[in-house]
């Protein structure tokens, strides 16, 4: 009997034994064609969101205090490789343009390629280098300093690849960070507020301009979203090549290392280029010292000293005079005294010296309001744009925004809707003028828009309404009208569905398919929870989606919207809904827009017309119950829910993402736009998934093309 059985069993332990060595052999053909064994982290990898390849700039030099570069590297991340490329900006020898100056000749050198070999530990990564024919080891730690910004560690090359490449001690930091080639979104700045500075030249003790009696000014973020902006009191002063009174920076990224704190920045539509050092604590001090680099440079050591072909100043930063009457220079006080208010020219010393000159009240704003706004844009209102949600507060004669701050009504346009407001600080920024637009919708909501802040009183030549510069694009000033929803019609961290519905759901360009929407939390006994979950029955292929509810506003009776945020890669995006419901309040039809804000009467009656959203909802009737489909282990990042786009190119995603390698990763998914789905999983190489046979003999199952090609094989050839 056993000798039967021994029989049977050997010829397919010897199958096994060819399926297991033919896969290990496909599996290192695989990852020699790939470039590894592991994957860095997606962040590196991912397409920007407009489809183009990533790309990261390290160890940028720039002529002096220009913003002509010379050299850079460029970095571009595969998902098991590391392209690093050195790009050379040159003129090209005797050639000239129309303007009579060099035509500019760039010229790319590969320089190595790290290939990755294993995931040591969060954040390190054994990898090979490869350059002229020549193999050394290495091992890298990656940390994500912000959105735009990673920083790397590496240990010294070797020829053999030693356990102890990976240890902590054996990691040196490089000064120069990986930082991404476009701003795609915008980035708050650490330090608020306005001081007086001095500028010291690579560490002189002189002064530059020292002659000045003003002082150089440096304003930091005093209107969310404003930069870092340097006024000079004379052209002299300056501390940028070409620049005359005024220049502006934006932030790439910012984070605090040891004592330090490091904000990455560049001119408008450039890439980045400074790096400005400052003390880990500036919040509550008046003097701050801190550093400007001319190229993406952190250093750590105390003196800061840059290598040789990078330029720096050292900051002599004092917090700036508080409110609307101050002096700009501590001279104005002997001013005052030699009667240079008034001997002089008016703007010369009075219009500087408000403080010490307070008898020209007139050159001081009031802090008072001087117009009132309409009762009916009185209390208190909330607005949600695409990545931000805001308290806003209306009273008699000033707006208090959240995050924006305070304006006061100085003046109202004698036709149009249009206020000059005034802001004031307390942290040394000087006083703004800004001009508001509101209109009041007959659906409960207010709309209003805002033009960029001048530090000039400009009267109501402030008000042209543009949106702000990309990569702010219209979060601050725009030229689109906003809306504001009332916050006492407001329900905070509700669905609204209050219960669980069949729907006819259309998604994107797509006909409708039977699903379920729900807003019940099965584990704590049917009770309504801050989450939609939305199940569909997609072409056999089972689609589950899910949003957190920030939101659930009443407009009018039957009208109402539904304002819900989802992240993706870390980062909180709102939606807008509009919601149909019946007498009762219950759900009647809904539409999921490809658009933040929505709630004004055009908007219900456009979508009562067609459906116009992304997703479309039709309730066919609530259920007795809450044994709806439950949603299948929904991964809250990345959010399966599709970045607003046009209706028709809208994507959708299974939302559960297998733990291993599945025979699901070799299937091409085709839902709505016949996207390929794509496992999302980063780090290293998951698991086979295996399979037990009677007997005990234990197999992996193909998780690749390759395996799957020579498990067919054998299967052909054996069956024979």
């Amino acid at each position: 009997m056993s000798t039967t059985s021994h029989g049977k069993t050997a010829p397919l332990a010897a199958y096994i034994t060819w399926l297991v060595l033919l896969s290990a052999v496909a599996y290192i053909i695989e990852a020699t064609n790939t470039g590894g064994y592991c994957n860095f982290p997606e962040y590196l990898w991912r397409p920007l969101p407009d489809g183009t390849e990533r790309k990261w700039l390290n160890r940028a030099i720039y002529k002096g205090n220009s913003e002509t570069w010379t050299r850079r590297k460029e970095v571009v991340v595969l998902r098991r490789k590391i392209v690093v490329s050195l790009v050379s900006r040159e003129p090209c020898g005797e050639t000239t343009n129309s303007t009579g100056s060099p035509d500019i000749c760039y010229r790319t050198q590969v320089l190595f390629t790290y290939r990755c070999l294993a995931e040591e530990a969060t954040d390190k990564f054994r990898v090979v280098i490869q350059r002229d024919k020549k193999d050394e080891f290495t091992c890298l730690k990656l940390k994500r300093r912000d959105t735009h910004v990673v920083q790397l560690w590496a240990a010294r090359k070797n020829e053999v690849n030693e356990d102890s490449l990976c240890h902590e001690e054996a990691l040196k930091r490089d000064p120069w960070p990986w930082i991404s080639s476009r701003l795609d979104e915008w980035q708050p700045i650490p330090l608020t507020g306005g001081f007086d500075f001095g500028a010291h030249i690579e560490g002189r003790k002189t002064k530059l301009c020292r002659k000045q009696w003003r002082p150089s000014r440096v304003e930091s973020d005093c209107v969310l979203g404003d930069g870092v902006r340097f006024f000079f009191p004379d052209e002299r002063c300056s501390i940028f090549e070409n620049v005359e009174l005024e220049q502006r920076l934006h932030c790439w990224g910012s984070w605090e290392e040891d004592d330090f704190r490091f904000v990455i920045l560049s001119r408008s539509s450039q890439k980045p280029q400074y790096t400005l050092r400052l003390p880990k604590t500036t919040e509550n001090r008046r003097d701050v010292v801190g550093a400007l680099y001319y190229s993406p440079l952190c250093p750590l050591k105390g003196s800061g000293k840059p290598p040789s072909d990078v330029l720096f100043v050292q900051l002599h930063m004092r917090r700036s005079d508080n409110g609307a009457c101050y002096d700009e220079s501590e001279m104005c006080a002997q001013f005052a005294r030699q009667g240079r208010c008034t001997n002089s020219a008016l703007y010369k010393y009075a219009n500087h010296c408000k403080k010490s000159c307070g008898r020209f009240s007139h050159l001081v704003p009031s802090v008072r309001a001087e117009c009132h706004f309409p009762s009916d844009y009185l209390g208190h209102w909330l607005l949600y744009d695409s990545m931000r949600s805001e308290h806003v507060t209306i009273g008699e004669g000033q707006v208090t925004f959240s995050l924006l701050g305070n304006f006061i009504c100085k003046s109202k346009h004698w036709e149009k809707n249009h206020y000059k407001l005034l802001s004031v600080y307390q942290n040394g920024c000087r006083p703004r003028y800004t001009c508001a637009h509101f209109r009041r919708d007959s659906n409960r909501v207010l709309l209003f828009r805002l033009s960029k802040s001048s530090l000039v009183d400009r009267s109501f030549e402030l008000c042209k309404f543009e949106d702000d510069a990309t990569p702010l694009d219209g979060r601050v000033s725009s030229k689109a009208l906003k809306i504001l929803l009332p916050q006492e019609k407001t329900q905070f961290d509700s669905c609204g569905v209050d219960g669980a519905v069949n729907v006819h759901a259309v998604l994107g360009d797509s006909h409708p398919r039977r699903g379920s929407l729900s807003d019940l939390s099965q584990a704590s006994g049917c009770q309504p929870r801050p989450e939609l979950s939305l199940s569909v029955d997609a072409r056999d292929l089972p689609e589950t989606l899910a949003w957190r509810c920030a939101a659930y506003v009443e407009l009018q009776p039957g009208r109402n919207v539904l304002i819900t945020a989802t992240e993706t890669y870390g980062k909180s995006t709102n939606q807008c809904w509009l919601v149909f419901t019946d007498d009762e309040g219950r759900w009647k039809k809904a539409s999921l827009l490809n658009r933040p804000q929505c709630g004004t009467t055009k908007d219900f009656d456009s979508a009562s017309e067609a459906d116009t959203g992304v997703i479309g909802l039709t309730v066919v009737n609530y259920m007795t119950s809450c044994d709806h489909p439950k949603p299948a282990a929904v991964t809250p990042t990345p959010t399966p829910v599709a970045r607003p786009r046009t209706p028709a190119t809208t994507p959708r995603q299974v939302t559960s993402t297998p733990s291993a390698t599945t025979w699901s990763d070799i299937l091409i998914m085709t839902i709505d736009n016949h996207e390929k789905y794509q496992r999302r999983s980063g780090g290293s190489r998951p698991k086979a998934p295996k399979l037990t046979i009677t007997g005990g003999a234990t197999v992996c199952l193909p998780t690749t093309l390759v395996q799957l090609a020579m498990l067919c094989l054998i299967v052909l050839l054996t069956s024979r």
